[in-house]
């Protein structure tokens, strides 16, 4: 296959790529006081143009679409209390008030009718009672019981588990990067050694984070992110070739380093030293895969303050609830699994043919190269 041809290709599948990482959520905070409750809802920008484009006027319709109910009948929006608050960039929020008969038993939400699979993360408040609850609506479920006991409504390992899977299983940029580290083959046991330095690699930061020790800034690690993926399968190409030029290399560390002196992030120049002291080591080696634990665990670290951002946007607030942050992290590693055992048989089958397993690695590659790029800039130069 030409070089020409995988340009072309990647190209072809970076569209799908950039939405698929735009996935159709919004976080719900709901506080319950009584039988009055105070409803805060940020949905993407992108899913605001949505509903604009139908005709929906976005802050009337969600406080219909999104509905708590008592045991006696739905809690009716109060008369002019639905507003439109500062968001972050590529956000919309709204918020507004809702009274209730007696105590709000049920929450039903389907702000976006149009996307089939938007996902909810609702976090019910009681301050009152100092307690609260979490729940994923979608399109297996859209309806959530409210009626739970104190123990139960505390933020659980159980109810965390499942936002952990869906946060991988729908993280195509965390997905990408792994399939770029797992791209080259290798043993079981080196493939367990790359798994195991993203787990705990991403493990590290997602607790530091979400336990509130570290604050990190959202935009630049998004950015890296993307710069993972980039750079790993940059690596790809140019360790598949006959000959290992020197320009490459190069290359791949100058990106970085034009991006830190034109955002003032020094991260960005932190990263392309590490990418050249990695390449300089891998350039000597016989066995450059057997490196490879090494770099899940590093750009690991990234991807967990990615993860840690989720799990706050879901509801939990910093400092709380072990059980919550276990559930999410278990569940994200329980979906990670379950993706490099699927793809188990077809890495074994292309690493068993070399005139396979090149072209597969190149393509692979090509596609890894334009997302991560994509991503790298958009997030981190946008």
């Amino acid at each position: 296959m030409t070089r020409g041809a995988l340009i072309v290709l990647a190209l072809l599948a970076l569209p799908g790529l950039a939405r698929a990482h735009d996935r159709s959520v919004s976080y719900l905070r709901v506080s319950v006081r009584g039988s009055t409750a105070t409803l805060s809802l940020r949905i993407r920008a992108l899913d605001q143009n949505a509903l604009d484009a139908e005709g929906i006027a976005a802050a009337e319709h969600l406080s219909r679409a999104v509905v708590l109910e008592s045991a006696a009948a739905p809690c009716a929006v109060v008369p002019g209390s639905v507003t439109t608050l500062a968001a972050p960039l590529g956000w919309a929020r709204y918020e507004w008030r809702a009274r209730c008969d007696g105590p709000p038993t049920t929450l039903r939400a389907r702000p976006i009718p149009m996307r089939a699979s938007h996902v909810v993360h609702a976090r019910v408040e009681w301050p009152d009672a100092g307690r609260s609850s979490e729940h994923l609506l979608g399109e297996l479920s859209e309806v959530a019981s409210l009626e739970v006991d104190d123990a139960a409504a505390a933020p659980s390992f159980a109810s965390w588990l499942p936002v952990g899977v869906e946060h991988i299983l729908t993280g195509v940029d965390h997905l990408l990067f792994l399939a770029m580290l797992l791209l080259l083959g290798g043993s079981i046991r080196q493939t367990a050694a790359i798994v195991t330095g993203f787990t705990v690699g991403h493990s590290v930061t997602l607790s530091a984070a979400a336990l509130g020790l570290v604050e990190v800034d959202v935009g630049p690690v998004e950015a890296l992110i993307g710069l993972s993926v980039a750079l790993v399968a940059v690596e790809n190409v140019w360790l598949v070739r006959e000959a290992r030029d020197r320009a490459t290399p190069v290359v791949a560390c100058a990106v970085p380093l034009v991006a830190a002196a034109l955002t003032g992030q020094p991260a960005y120049a932190g990263i392309a030293l590490f990418a050249a002291c990695h390449l300089a080591l891998v350039h000597r080696s016989a066995r450059p895969v057997a490196w490879r634990g090494g770099v899940a665990a590093v750009f690991g670290l990234f991807h967990g303050f990615g993860f840690a951002g989720a799990l706050a946007e879901g509801g939990l607030p910093a400092g709380s609830a072990f059980g919550a942050l276990l559930g999410f992290n278990v569940g994200v590693e329980l979906g990670q699994l379950a993706i490099v055992l699927l793809a188990w048989p077809l890495l074994a089958w292309l690493a068993s043919d070399e005139r396979r397993r090149v072209p597969a690695i190149q393509l692979g590659s090509a596609v890894g190269v334009a997302a991560g790029t994509f991503w790298f800039v958009t997030r981190g130069l946008g």
